[in-house]
């Protein structure tokens, strides 16, 4: 190697090594790459929408995380349709080590917002539809994401109800959905998983995923013309924290149709 080039490699070395060794760099550095393919290949693109969530001052990540998962969402709501998830949660504590998804002491424990994207169902989901959707999230992606098995996922519905009103977004109605359930949590004793890089290291616990009452909020629309059920969505541990949530995503959400 040419003497002249040492230094800058290693300078180049010792950055790469600061993001990955502080943790809300390595948020910074991580997240503009982790969703690059699922994004192109995302419902939304495919159908022309663009939906931004500027999150910027707020405590939620300010990116949102894309995955397609359309074979086993078809599976779980008994028809072919075509499937994207994106996703935020609280940002991490700058040298802490962990989101607050993952620390049971804070109120935005297991506490998730983001947007649900069905295309092919050709109707608006019905009520339990939209359950059998959040249950697949949260036994197929959601605590799987965790580190647990899919079969060890508790995730049982108390109560899901239909509000009366519907939410307006821009000029869009939104039918409000809200639901509690007893489910499994992320907290567990630590290991090693790969989703460590994204939500941080837990905090030491003898504790394995434990069953907690969780909180829920739907907002959806459907778009006739590209037969699309758009689901906004916020999870949380507290009724406060979901409504919260629900403002956030009420005051932040812009929605683009022909966007490509």
């Amino acid at each position: 190697m040419k003497k002249h080039l040492i230094k800058p490699i290693a300078a180049l070395l010792a950055v790469l090594l600061c993001f990955l060794a502080v943790p809300g760099l390595r948020m910074i550095f991580i997240l503009p790459f982790f969703d690059l393919y699922s994004g192109k290949n995302s419902v939304e693109n495919k159908l022309g929408f663009e939906l931004t969530m500027p999150l910027h001052g707020t405590s939620m990540q300010p990116v949102l995380l894309t995955y397609n998962d359309s074979n086993r969402a078809s599976k779980a709501l008994h028809m072919p349709v075509s499937f994207t998830v994106d996703y935020t949660f609280s940002r991490p504590s700058f040298f802490l080590g962990r989101s607050h998804v993952m620390d049971p002491d804070e109120s935005l424990y297991s506490s998730f917002a983001g947007v649900y994207w069905v295309s092919g169902a050709g109707h608006p989901l019905a009520l339990e539809e939209l359950a059998l959707l959040v249950e697949f999230d949260v036994k197929k992606l959601l605590l799987p994401s965790f580190g647990l098995s899919s079969s060890e996922v508790v995730f049982e519905k108390k109560h899901v109800l239909k509000s009366g009103s519907p939410v307006m977004i821009r000029s869009d109605a939104f039918t409000k959905y809200t639901g509690s359930f007893d489910m499994s949590t992320p907290l567990h004793p630590r290991d090693f998983q790969l989703s460590y890089l994204l939500y941080g290291i837990p905090p030491k616990s003898f504790e394995f995923y434990p069953v907690q009452p969780m909180h829920g909020v739907l907002l959806q629309h459907y778009y006739p013309d590209e037969d699309l059920n758009l689901i906004l969505y916020a999870l949380a541990s507290s009724e406060d924290t979901v409504q919260s949530l629900e403002e956030t995503l009420l005051k932040k959400v812009q929605i683009k149709r022909d966007a490509y």
